[in-house]
């Protein structure tokens, strides 16, 4: 009933962004406020490669941009907290508005993917993407896992606004295959977990130039269900309202809420709503803004129930204009967790899952961006949280093979620094480090989180012929612990390096080759669940 109502009140504003966005797939990342027009995009490093999914008209030349939409359950091999930028997919041909790919790799692994979109159009565009990726089998016994794409989407551009719309289906499937492997041998049928979710969006951007009031407003709707018999139906709607008073002045305000229903053994209706007013100033070397950031929810677990009002305050100062940006802020709020938000981090998690709202009472934090020079782009971030109700995946107390999750207060300290060279439209260098210090008060550690994560990244394009990516990702500090036999255990660090590189034959083939795991460490990033040594992905791409 409360879903119904909520669709019905919500009907005059639609759109594809959930509230309080989490970047899918990943441990939740603060949201800086920096509003520097620097060079310096971060995204998730994406494994396999994938086309724009939504062809826009042809724009003014500008900055790069990258695509970081979620449309599927793929969780990564772990924590997609690190990450680096990386260059953009340069299709065959801008005119060629499909591709067809195919590709064969060891540990029984198939890509199959098509994509098509309308050629570009100043009024609208529309596409379909389909991708098919799996492994009959991994470095454990029935470790294989697949993972099903289907979507549809499309945009309307008008005079005054931009309309887009998806629609998605994902079947993704996995085996809970961190047991003893004779347990494992005899479980084959019964260890297997299914998760399939449906999800549409619409959203829609006032775009009409020169009006003083502008706004985006968007609903989606997601519904999830496992071979468990577990489910979520999450409906969430968010909007935001630009009012320019004046070339120095602005106000704007952000509005969002979420209702989930999730149904396991027992069924848990869950409510959160935001309301974040704020007043812009700028001046001629800084810029301040403040406001107030109201969050309600219905969460049962204390510190996450009822109302919280959190500060909003983030000053920029242009220290050297063009060259270095000072920035420093004070906020908070809470961040949204539901049982989709969890899969997509750890597809290994059991029955009945506790979900809460993490509270993220203050973030405090001070740095600097800018540009070093016409090729060099740097980011650096130190940063203090405190939270009540910050979950931390453990292995299950009646059994191990599966994850949940607990709850403690905490705190992190955090420092986040990135460089990026960008030596000419050939040569990318990028490096991303993060440091996190935590400290819990009941729980004797941040269980599953990495305290240092490192990522590096180098893109090479040799004369528009061949193209060549290598990443490399470094997590250490992590410690697991099962429940179970109550015992704590210091996994090893994780050193992860790939490779990929493709030959473009003409404008409508190429050859790609992938090398995922180089070094062949069969690291765990989640307690007993190892993954594949070095895999090898290999095969075509016809555009037409």
């Amino acid at each position: 009933m409360n879903n119904k109502l909520l669709l019905l009140a919500l009907l005059v504003f639609t759109g594809s962004t959930s509230l309080f966005a989490q970047k899918e797939g990943e441990i939740p990342t603060a949201v800086f406020y920096n509003e520097v027009n620097a060079k310096l995009e971060l995204v998730p490093a994406n494994r396999f490669y994938e086309q724009n999914l939504d062809v826009q008209p042809t724009p003014e030349p500008k900055s790069q941009e990258y695509d970081t939409r979620d449309y599927t359950i793929n969780p990564p091999r772990f924590d997609a907290k690190v990450k680096i930028p990386t260059m953009p997919v340069d299709s065959i041909s801008p005119i060629l508005p499909g591709y067809a790919k195919l590709g064969f790799g060891n540990y029984g692994t198939v890509l199959g993917e098509f994509y098509y979109t309308n050629k570009r159009s100043s009024k609208y565009s529309y596409g379909t993407h389909f991708k098919h990726l799996s492994s009959s089998k991994g470095s454990l016994q029935n470790s294989g896992n697949g993972q099903d794409l289907l979507e549809f989407f499309g945009s309307s551009y008008g005079k005054n606004s931009t309309w887009r719309g998806h629609v998605s289906y994902s079947n993704n499937r996995y085996r809970y295959y961190g047991l003893p492997q004779d347990i494992a041998a005899n479980n084959k049928d019964s260890i297997k977990q299914t998760y399939q979710l449906f999800h549409a969006g619409v959203n829609t951007v006032k775009t009409k130039v020169g009006d003083k009031f502008t706004y985006n407003s968007g609903l989606d709707l997601y519904y999830l269900t496992t071979k468990l018999k577990a489910s979520e139906l999450e409906i969430a709607w968010n909007g935001r309202g630009d009012l320019k008073l004046n070339d120095t002045r602005s106000a704007a305000v952000d509005l969002g809420i979420s209702s989930a229903n999730r149904s396991d053994s027992s069924t848990l209706n869950r409510i959160l709503f935001q309301i974040k007013p704020t007043y812009k100033l700028i001046q001629d070397k800084w810029e301040i803004t403040v406001g107030a950031n109201v969050n309600y929810s219905t969460d049962t677990l204390k510190g996450s129930k009822g109302m919280h009002l959190y500060p909003v305050i983030h000053a920029n100062y242009n220290y050297i204009p063009g060259k270095i940006m000072l920035f420093a802020g004070i906020g908070g709020g809470m961040e949204k967790n539901t049982y989709r938000t969890f899969i997509q981090q750890n597809p290994y998690l059991g029955s009945d899952v506790p979900l809460a709202h993490s509270n993220k009472k203050i973030d405090i934090y001070v740095g600097s961006s800018g540009n070093l020079s016409d090729k060099v782009s740097y980011k650096a971030q130190l940063g203090y949280k405190a939270y009540t109700n910050q979950y931390f995946f453990t292995n299950s107390i009646t059994d191990s093979s599966k994850f949940t999750a607990l709850y403690d207060n905490a705190g992190v300290f955090v420092l986040d620094g990135s460089l990026f060279y960008d030596l000419n439209q050939d040569w990318r260098i990028s490096a991303n480090y993060i440091y996190n210090a935590w400290n819990t008060d009941v729980l004797a550690k941040a269980w599953h989180r990495p305290a240092s994560q490192l990522a590096l990244g180098l893109q090479y394009n040799l004369k528009k012929k061949i193209y060549f990516n290598a990443e490399m990702y470094y997590l250490s500090g992590i410690q697991g612990l099962n429940l179970e036999s109550n015992t704590s255990v210091k996994l090893k660090d994780i050193a992860d390096l790939s490779l990929r590189t493709e030959y473009r034959f003409s404008s409508s083939f190429s050859a790609f080759l992938e090398f995922n795991n180089i070094l062949s460490q069969k690291y765990q990033r989640y307690l007993y669940y190892q993954v594949k040594g070095i895999n090898i992905l290999g095969g075509l791409t016809y555009s037409f």
